[in-house]
């Protein structure tokens, strides 16, 4: 079981990850979606990191906000703060830090992926 606080999730590489998409194409009944390695590096970020609290274009978990038009909001800079350290947005904010837990250029690499997102 992978959820908050039990395990991390798996490490896959580059093999894995075509396979990932190419079975999803298969699904969905095209070909695979293609993804430059820095968007390859967001979504399983987000897999790891981010949808086992937030929802986003469906899928994910329930305990924070939606983040699907969160772009709408606010730009890059202003996720990358609220990633890094969220209480320094909001006090009581339930989510965790992410400074230390992912490097400068993770964080700034989802933040310009969720400013993106209108």
């Amino acid at each position: 079981m992978i959820a908050p606080g039990l395990r991390e999730a798996p490490v896959t590489n580059e093999r894995d990850n075509v396979a990932i998409l190419a079975a999803l194409g298969r699904l969905h009944g095209s070909a695979a979606p293609t993804m430059s390695a820095d968007e390859q590096q967001v979504m399983l970020l987000l897999n790891r990191r981010c949808l086992s609290c937030h929802i986003i274009d469906g899928v994910g978990g329930k305990d924070g906000p939606e983040l699907t038009h969160v772009g709408a909001k606010a730009g890059a800079q202003a996720f990358e703060v609220r990633i890094a350290n969220p209480k320094t947005v909001k006090p009581d904010s339930e989510m965790p830090a992410f400074a230390g837990k992912l490097t400068p250029e993770e964080i700034s690499a989802i933040a310009r992926w969720l400013a993106a997102r209108k």
